[in-house]
């Protein structure tokens, strides 16, 4: 009871009900076992109505409340039938049946281990997409309680029925509630485990994502390209780099408000996004320029020959009537140039400044005077 009481409270603490991690909810199931244990320490001293319906009746509420939150927490639709059904059976079943010791003994095991079978189903079909450890401890803690129902149910079909009066010395008690004890403990540390390696997971994810486009944002557009830049040296095959930007954006955000302009970004992103390769990256910088890093590319006739495909499919699939268009500056890099990420997006991004000084629109390669001009200005 005091374990239990102290779990509740320390998750209860950090719980919100409007949360999606579903804590709240798995906090209820832990005060709902609480006081099933508290009640159950009422045997003999209160009515059995309180102390053996009540009880049993709660401790399956304590594992609808488990499944509730696991649906919560995995974004599911929960199954209300599937997870409150047994709770109306387990009421019934202790209702009808409180005089007779044996059904009772039967029908607590039977009833909880349907309901832990469920959650373990909820737990696995769920596994591949939660991240982490955590559901494993959650698992075990499950799966621990189901070989000591066996076997309580099946001393109860061979007769033995002192395991109705828990005050009783009795080994399998002790066993008993040592094993619900190890159980709520592990099961609640692997729940919180995943709430916790989940959060972390997403915001992971947050710092590397651009949320409006869903591309790699700048942070981890220039790691790529870092990492790209020692592949040249290690495989000794090119890398293209081309730098795109959107022609008059400014343009579409005044006449059109922020709102389109945004759409037109996501519009832009997806159209370039299916005209690369697998192997290719495309990052957005920021605003509205993005970059795309083409490895084992030459700039001729691979990389050009790529970026005016991609100003071309821009130019041909408007947005809602809106027409866009792009300049692209494209620039490669052989194994034999010793460069690093700044002078490389310094050089693409002086061969885009051309294609908009030329009319926009278009497509310009990055001459050797733009690296050694970089390098120089590095040095």
């Amino acid at each position: 009871m005091l374990i239990g009481a102290a779990l509740t409270l320390a998750v209860g603490l950090v719980a919100e009900p409007a949360r999606r991690d579903g804590l709240f909810l798995w906090a209820a199931g832990l005060a709902a076992h609480t006081t099933a244990y508290s009640l159950l320490a009422l045997r003999g001293v209160a009515h059995d109505v309180i102390t053996i319906v009540l009880p049993n009746g709660l401790l399956s509420v304590t594992f609808a409340c488990f499944g509730e939150a696991l649906c919560r927490f995995y974004g599911r639709q929960p199954d209300r039938r599937l997870l409150w059904l047994p709770v109306v059976v387990c009421l019934l079943c202790f209702s009808l049946l409180m005089r007779d010791v044996t059904a009772r003994l039967l029908a607590g095991p039977l009833v909880f281990g349907v309901q832990i079978l469920t959650l373990a189903v909820l737990i696995l079909r769920g596994r591949a997409a939660t991240p982490g450890r955590g559901q494993y401890f959650l698992l075990f803690g499950l799966a621990a309680l189901l070989p000591v129902l066996g076997l309580r149910a099946a001393m109860a079909l061979g007769g033995d029925s002192s395991l109705a009066n828990f005050e009783a010395p009795s080994t399998l008690q002790t066993l008993t509630f040592l094993t619900v004890m190890v159980s709520t403990l592990f099961a609640t540390l692997g729940y919180v485990l995943m709430c916790k390696e989940v959060a972390d997971h997403r915001n992971q994810r947050l710092a590397m994502i651009d949320e409006l486009t869903g591309l790699p944002n700048r942070r981890s557009t220039l790691q790529g390209l870092a990492q790209q830049l020692a592949a040249v040296h290690r495989s000794g095959q090119p890398l293209t780099v081309m730098m795109v930007d959107v022609d008059h954006f400014k343009r579409v955000n005044d006449q059109h408000g922020h709102l389109v302009g945004d759409a037109a970004l996501r519009h832009l992103a997806k159209t370039l996004r299916t005209r690369l390769r697998g192997q290719d990256l495309l990052g957005r910088l920021g605003g509205e320029e993005f970059l795309a890093l083409l490895p084992a590319t030459a700039a001729t006739p691979g990389g050009l020959a790529l970026a005016e495909s991609l100003r071309a499919a821009v130019a041909a699939n408007p947005m809602g009537g809106q027409g866009l268009t792009i300049s692209i500056g494209v620039a490669a890099v052989e194994a034999d140039q010793d460069l690093d990420v700044q002078a490389v997006i310094s050089a693409a991004d002086r061969a885009l400044y051309r294609a908009k000084a030329a009319g926009r629109d278009r497509v310009e390669a990055a001459r050797a005077a733009d690296f050694e001009l970089v390098a120089g200005s590095t040095a």
